[in-house]
């Protein structure tokens, strides 16, 4: 089954402020792509914002991720923690110093978009092969070789 073990929201959520400045401009493309996927997609993207709370060295970290995203173009608010419990009551007795928010996170239908890029790939060409346990994946010349249960493929995009 596709997507078994995604976990609640958490699965779908999108963030795009990332510690590691590589990986944050990966993500910043990627939530892009999933805000402006096509419509006969059929896939939901919800415009939530996220809100990141730190405390101690913590801070610097977010402080650096902020940094670089906003570099990249991302639009940032910073909130004081008297800031946020004004807007969420519920984290009144939490643990953190300040918080960052990205308005532009959200979080989208991990179901649906799984399907689609399912439904994407087949009317490509690509065959799906599920419950066949992997052994071992080499790199050659050709592409990937791929040694499974259910039989050796060849595949020049893995």
């Amino acid at each position: 089954m596709l997507g078994r073990h995604a976990s609640g929201q958490n699965a779908g959520m999108i963030r795009q402020v990332i510690p590691n400045e590589s990986i944050g401009r990966l993500a910043q493309e990627g939530a892009l792509f999933l805000r402006t996927l096509p419509s006969e997609w059929k896939v939901t993207f919800r415009r939530t914002g996220s809100l990141l709370l730190a405390k101690g060295k913590e801070r610097e970290i977010l402080r650096r991720s902020g940094s670089s995203a906003e570099k990249q173009g991302l639009l940032l608010r910073w909130f004081s923690k008297r800031e946020v419990i004004r807007r969420v009551p519920l984290l009144s007795g939490a643990d953190f110093e300040t918080a960052l928010f990205c308005g532009t996170d959200g979080v989208i239908d991990r179901y649906a978009l799984l399907k689609a890029y399912l439904r994407e790939a087949k009317r490509h060409g690509a065959r799906i092969w599920m419950g066949a346990r992997v052994s071992a994946i080499t790199l050659d010349a050709r592409g990937f070789q791929i040694e499974s249960a259910r039989g050796d493929i060849h595949a020049k995009v893995l």
